[in-house]
């Protein structure tokens, strides 16, 4: 085998690799014997049949099965004796093979590049934390009550109210004619809430059971979907049951038994512990990304094309699903810039991994597992069965779990200074940033 390096531009490498011919002939025929030694030819016992014989009945799939060996083990070779680590899959460039002639092919790869030595120790990172307060734990009671709220048919006759609930069938046309998702029968509604388009709750105050109406109701100019954006359209609604709310305004150990706790006391509790792990796990969100400025502007290495041309298009992909009418520009722009920084990012995490030898166990993935089944209620087993099904996946669990090893590691090498702060403060940045997104947007997505 004879490797040359015929081009290299920053990472990229591209390589000119010759097999003698011998070589080709000695592993074919070795192949043909181990076919013969079984196969079952017509005049011939087994292992008896000459090569010519046999290369006629398997020559194409032996042929088939050499070369690719040849070129998965002559790169692997090349990648060794050049000390290149790839980033991604060599692509492979082969002519048609000649019998009897040398096989030459030619692949190229990037590199995975050499991340600069940087001390973490001179790294000073800030670190917010909050203390949950006695009033933060009450609101939280108040928010569990109010989303435990029960729903009772009015006993005495009388027509909706703002804050009823009530059961309706509706269905909804433009010019005539019924549009998708305009219809559904056994709705319900907590009127005031404002799930609906802009006037439809209204329109429904003042009915009563059993009543049926008509009315027009004009779609937001910047609705979701294009065909029903500022439409004018009619409604057809029967209201089926009203139903008073009733929400709670005591909490005690009867609401906490309720709930599935011995008292208010360990309820409040729990409630107090929760609170604690969300603050803990904002100040921690905030304080990576942190550090994740500082690594940016510090390591300032090529990152290899490939690799931040694939994320690239997954980040643009989910731009235009969430915001999708920005400029188009603007979002490739920013896509770019984004998907550069990610890849560096998580190619300086997997290097600091890799020479502090930052290991990732079988329970922590089973345990981050575990984590993404709990955010589905009701199909956790689900959730599990497919990562177990799918390897690809199951590594990129692998790989969350090693960058956030990895980001803890070098936070232990730096020097963290806490700050309390409020609740309100802890909240700010991410506040302000869910604000600039949805006035990006420019669109209100509300139920039809």
């Amino acid at each position: 085998m004879k490797a040359t390096l015929k081009k290299e531009t920053g990472l990229k490498k591209e390589f000119e690799v010759t097999i003698p011919a011998a070589e080709i002939k000695k592993r074919s025929e070795e192949e043909l014997k181990k076919h013969g030694a079984k196969a079952k030819i017509a005049g011939f016992r087994p292992g008896k049949a000459p090569l010519d014989v046999l290369k006629k009945h398997y020559g194409d799939s032996v042929q088939h099965n050499i070369l690719n060996n040849v070129i998965k083990e002559s790169v692997t070779k090349t990648l060794d004796e050049n000390k290149i680590r790839p980033s991604l899959e060599p692509d492979v460039k082969a002519d048609n093979f000649e019998e009897g002639k040398d096989f030459t092919y030619s692949f190229s790869v990037e590199a995975f590049p050499e991340v600069p030595e940087f001390d973490y120790s001179k790294i000073k990172l800030k670190k917010q934390v909050v203390e949950v307060t006695p009033a933060e734990v009450q609101e939280a009671l108040k928010r569990i009550g109010d989303g435990h709220k029960h729903y009772n048919p009015i006993k005495t006759p009388r027509a909706a109210k703002k804050g009823d609930m009530v059961n309706f069938d509706f269905e909804g046309s433009k010019d005539g004619i019924l549009f998708p998702g305009g219809a559904s029968k056994g709705a319900q509604l907590e009127l005031g809430s404002g799930q609906f388009i802009p006037g439809f709750e209204d329109n429904m105050v003042g009915m009563n059971k059993g009543e049926e109406k008509t009315f027009d109701i004009t779609f937001p100019a910047d609705y979701h979907a294009p065909d029903l954006a500022g439409a004018k359209t009619q409604f057809k609604v029967k209201i089926n049951e009203i139903m008073d709310v009733e929400t709670h305004d005591k909490y005690d150990d009867e609401f906490a038994k309720h709930m599935g706790f011995e008292s208010i006391t360990k309820l409040e509790e729990e409630i107090k512990a929760q609170l604690a792990k969300d603050f803990e796990g904002a100040s921690y969100t905030k304080l990576k990304k942190s550090l994740f400025d500082i690594l940016d502007n510090q390591h300032t290495y090529e990152v290899p094309a490939g690799m931040v041309d694939l994320d690239y298009k997954s980040v643009l992909f989910q731009m235009k699903q969430e915001t999708p009418d920005r400029n188009a520009k603007e979002m490739e722009t920013e896509a770019q810039k984004l998907a550069e920084r990610r890849v560096r990012l998580g190619i300086t995490l997997s290097e600091v991994a890799r020479k502090n030898n930052v290991q990732v166990t079988n329970d922590e993935i089973r345990q981050m597992v575990w984590q993404k089944a709990m955010a589905y209620p009701g199909n956790e087993q689900k959730v599990i069965e497919f990562y177990q099904k799918n390897p690809n996946a199951l590594e990129q669990v692998r790989g969350e779990v090693l960058e956030d090893k990895a980001v803890r590691f070098i936070i232990s090498k730096t020097t963290v200074e806490e700050s309390k702060v409020t609740k309100e403060e802890l909240f700010k940045e991410d506040e302000d940033e869910n604000d600039s997104s949805a006035k990006a947007k420019k669109t209100t997505k509300k139920k039809a």
